[in-house]
């Protein structure tokens, strides 16, 4: 367990870490939202614009459905490897890998948005996917208390 007087500077580390990731990452619904603007128009053969753009909606709309899911079961890990090592540094890597790939599956949506504007129905619902990333981006802002809650759960600090 780590003592209170060494947990405010390694949380903050840790938070300032994650939040500069979270930034770069929402840079990226950015580009995209204006990708999805410029970009030129492409038909895909005997696939109707129609058909991409079903396609790449319904996979976008399980990404951000079985995200907080997916991510839970990982964190369980992480958690349960913490009572093995009883390394707040590494249960704080674990996070921090475990919010990468929640990230970076969040930018699966952002691709799908591009597909839908090149060769599904346009810019419209292309947008309503890059929208979508930014608000799953933000629910998943770093914040303090997430972190805390993680470390209370895994046993690193007191309840």
């Amino acid at each position: 367990m780590i003592q209170p007087q060494e947990l405010h500077p390694v949380l903050q580390r840790h938070l300032r870490r994650m939040r500069l990731t979270a930034v770069l990452f929402l840079a990226s619904v950015l580009a995209a939202a204006v990708a999805v603007e410029l970009l030129p128009r492409y038909r895909l053969g005997a696939i109707s614009p129609l058909a991409v753009t079903a396609g790449t909606l319904a996979v976008s709309l399980w990404l951000a459905f079985t995200a907080d899911r997916w991510s839970r079961k990982l964190l369980v890990r992480i958690r349960e490897g913490y009572e093995e090592h009883r390394d707040v540094s590494r249960l704080l890597a674990g996070h921090f890998r475990v919010y990468l790939a929640v990230l970076a599956r969040l930018e699966l949506i952002l691709l799908a948005a591009i597909v839908t504007a090149i060769s599904g129905s346009g810019p419209t619902p292309a947008l309503f996917q890059v929208i979508l990333t930014a608000v799953l981006m933000l629910l998943a802002w770093p914040t303090e208390h997430k972190t805390r809650l993680l470390l209370r759960r895994a046993g690193a600090i007191p309840r």
